[in-house]
């Protein structure tokens, strides 16, 4: 049985989503990411970034729509 990845650790969250620093940041290099659930939505430099991101209407409305399109489509 294979490992599985861990996340890492949560920094700020806002609307249903994450930012959490990346899986393998060992370096501490300042890599964060946009989550939503377990699903990457995307990279960002910092936290404070990141909620800047979530917290701009365009942004989930645009994610909701994309996650729209991959659940109907069969």
């Amino acid at each position: 049985m294979s490992k599985e990845k861990t996340f890492g650790k949560v920094t700020g969250n806002s609307l249903g989503f994450t930012v959490r620093m990346q899986i393998n940041n060992k370096k501490n290099t300042g890599k964060f990411g946009i989550y939503a659930g377990k699903k990457l939505v995307q990279e960002v430099n910092s936290t404070k970034e990141g909620l800047e991101m979530i917290n701009n209407p365009d942004f989930v409305n645009k994610w909701r729509k994309q996650k729209e399109k991959l659940t109907t489509k069969k």
